[in-house]
């Protein structure tokens, strides 16, 4: 892969990736395919995303303790290559090179980034609105919405949203 490779993930409102490849902006959000499964896989790889995510801790969030796949390590790599084609439509010439499996975890390579709305928005509201009130004002315009709405009966999301939701209403009263 060459020179910078940043993926901005937005998890605050409808999930989407943007990638940017030269003067080329690609776009891939929840409604290029109808797989609930492979955007909660996308999703909660791209929050967690500063560390490894384990084979485990997926079958968990996507199948919890009910009998939604018979073989759920086949699905998650059935999930991993639709992963890698979905990220080969955000302009990488390589979803293999992107988005990896190595040693039993789940990574993203160390030549990309993802920069996260919620990242962003942790950031702005730890800033004194006293001392810097246009942060107040940025983090109130980048809230496009709770933390990832179609996730609302996954179990993971469920304190998250709650967290988000607390942070913008307090940058409201500020």
């Amino acid at each position: 892969m060459e020179g910078r490779n940043v993926i901005h993930v937005s998890l605050l409102g409808d999930f989407t990736m943007r990638h940017c490849v030269g003067t080329e902006e690609y776009v891939l959000t929840e409604r290029d395919s109808t797989s609930k499964l492979l955007w909660t896989f996308l999703e909660y790889l791209s929050f967690f995303s500063k560390r490894g995510v384990t084979q485990g801790e997926l079958i968990e969030v996507l199948w919890g303790d009910s009998e939604g796949s018979r073989n759920p390590a086949n699905t998650l790599k059935t999930l991993l290559h639709r992963g890698r084609a979905a990220l080969e439509r955000l302009g990488f010439p390589d979803g293999k090179q992107v988005l990896l499996y190595r040693r039993g975890l789940y990574t993203w390579s160390p030549e990309v980034s993802l920069e996260l709305d919620t990242d962003q928005f942790d950031l702005l509201c730890s800033q004194s609105p006293e001392e810097n009130p246009e942060s107040v004002l940025q983090a109130l315009q980048l809230y496009q919405g709770d933390f990832l709405p179609s996730a609302m009966g996954s179990p993971w999301a469920v304190s998250l949203r709650t967290y988000y939701h607390t942070k913008f209403l307090k940058a409201c009263r500020d």
